[in-house]
């Protein structure tokens, strides 16, 4: 029996008893049905979560102590030879000449300077890394309120840290208009036009520096508010700040630019603002947020008393970004602007000078930021890590991933249970069917169909039906997965990082629905198929 034949009598048989298949196959639909939404949801989030909150190819390396001032410490550590020689090869490579001096060096230290990133960019994981300095005082921030069209002015406690302007991506006028039109999760520019991130007092460009109040100075410069002595948290030597202490004129200085993470700007759309009432920030607000400035009292906390051995400063920051790269909760400055800042507030002697324990505050890095090339090379680099005596930040990713991963488990493995049980009942509906057929079959061998002719027709039969009853549940999963995501966007309130979509049909999920529609029918029919195959003709014409 040729295929055409084979198709021909398949489609018919299927329409002679469309009505038992039609039964049959419900059980196969809702399962299939199941499989493509759940696992399409787990997908989606899945992406959500490695994407975004926490990046799959994010590591960022501290060192191991738990407070700022051991890390830091130039202090040998007992028993910290962690490390073995061979991580320490000139230029990196795998079978060079070690590098005695440098193995000698992080044998003794656990602190993160130029020499560690510049070691751990060398590793052949890595695709990009830069350091992080936090800022090691506290910090009070207060303003937004003409901006933001609240009745009071915001004040919070306020975290920070340092980072290269090097490492950001600074976009002209026409690629900040291009960007702020893109989705949230597809956005590029990390500072936009017309704002630079950058430490302006190292680079000042101010004619008239000299002033009284703001407006003798230019647009974006302010002039200080504090006392003239506390001027000296400029790089000035101790000569200098003495000639300026009784002087009563004040500098312009530039508001330090600043940045804020995407996972802060969610926060605030999905909880602090409708919490409190306040706007939200979107595509069509976001050229009004950046720009915005707010007094950030240095050396100030809402949550202690502690007193500082230097005056607290007053100083502007203005938002000029929004970057995956800055802090998550908090502001991210320019790397400089957190070493001169933490140098300044270090804890000092009688004298004015700062303790020697106190000093890498501000020459040493909190952490190292570190994008791995991929998900393969990621223990190969922890392992490294933890040679050279340094861990991973814990962001609690993993935990996370197992719990998405644990839960779509669970849902697909029951959505497996409703096709088994389906596939059950294709099985019985076939074991009819054969008993209806018997004549038809005795008949069909009686005139030379041999038994795999027999067995091909009703497992193509199979084979179509669970080709139709795949591609029937997988559309159904599409149908039910773009209804939920109307209701998240038109039904559910915001909440940080709503994305644009929950669910995820990747090519190779829209094939597997749609095989195992066909592999679980086939499965049902295999057995009455074989059943089937072995009437004899003699046996199927006598009379019941």
């Amino acid at each position: 029996m040729n295929l055409i034949n084979v198709i021909k009598l398949v489609r018919k048989n299927i329409s002679r008893n469309s009505k038992q298949l039609l039964v049959a196959s419900i059980g196969i639909v809702i399962g299939l049905w199941a499989f493509s939404l759940f696992l399409s949801f787990g997908l989606g989030i899945t992406n959500v979560v490695e994407g975004e909150i926490f990046p799959w190819d994010k590591i960022e390396v501290i060192p191991p102590a738990t407070n700022l001032e051991a890390s830091r410490s130039r202090t040998p550590v007992a028993n910290s030879s962690a490390c073995d020689e061979n991580d320490f090869y000139i230029d990196g490579k795998p079978n060079g000449t070690v590098n005695h001096d440098l193995a000698l060096k992080f044998h003794k230290k656990r602190y993160l300077d130029n020499e560690v990133v510049e070691m751990i960019r060398r590793r052949p994981e890595v695709r990009t890394a830069y350091p992080k300095m936090k800022f090691t005082f506290p910090a009070v921030a207060e303003g937004g309120q003409d901006a933001l069209h609240l009745a009071n002015p915001l004040r919070t406690e306020i975290f920070a840290d340092g980072i290269e302007p090097g490492t950001l991506i600074q976009c002209n006028e026409k690629e900040t208009a291009e960007d702020m039109e893109r989705p949230r999760e597809v956005r590029q520019c990390d500072v936009y036009f017309p704002f630079q991130f950058k430490d302006y007092a190292l680079d000042s460009d101010l004619d008239e520096p000299i002033c009284s109040t703001s407006d003798d100075c230019g647009p974006g410069v302010y002039c200080e508010e504090d006392d003239p002595a506390r001027i000296w948290v400029f790089p000035l030597n101790k000569q200098d700040v003495g000639n300026l202490r009784n002087r009563y004129y004040k500098y312009c200085y530039h508001a330090i630019p600043v940045l804020v993470s995407t996972y802060l700007l969610e926060l605030w759309n999905g909880s602090v603002a409708p919490a409190h009432g306040y706007p939200k920030i979107s595509k069509s607000t976001l050229g009004t947020f950046l720009g915005l400035t707010f007094d950030t009292y240095l050396g100030l906390s809402m949550f202690t008393s502690k007193a500082q051995t230097v005056p607290s400063i007053t100083r502007k920051f203005q938002l000029v970004g929004i970057s995956r790269k800055a802090i998550p909760l908090g502001v991210t400055a320019p790397l400089s602007v957190a070493a001169r800042y933490n140098d300044y507030f270090a804890t000092r002697d009688e004298a004015g000078d700062v303790l020697d324990k106190e000093r890498p505050k501000a020459e040493t890095y909190s952490s190292i930021v570190v994008r791995v090339k991929s998900k393969k090379q990621i223990t190969s680099f922890l392992a490294f890590v933890k040679k050279l005596g340094f861990t991973q930040e814990d962001t609690n990713a993993e935990t996370v991933g197992l719990v998405i991963l644990f839960i779509t488990g669970i849902l697909v493995f029951i959505s497996f249970v409703i096709v088994i049980i389906a596939a059950i009942n294709i099985a019985n509906t076939y074991f009819m069917i054969i008993s209806e057929r018997r004549r038809e079959i005795g008949i069909m061998r009686a005139i030379g169909a041999n038994r795999g002719d027999i067995r091909s027709i009703f497992l193509a039969e199979a084979a179509l039906l669970g080709f139709l009853d795949g591609g029937l549940g997988l559309g159904l999963g599409w149908l039910t997965a773009t209804f939920v995501d109307w209701v998240i966007w038109h039904v559910v309130p915001e909440f940080p990082f709503k994305p644009e979509t929950a669910f995820h049909f990747p090519l190779w999920l829209v094939i597997s629905t749609v095989v195992f529609g066909v592999a679980f029918c086939v499965f049902g029919a295999l057995f009455p198929a074989y059943k089937a195959a072995k009437i004899e003709p003699s046996e199927a014409l006598l009379p019941q």
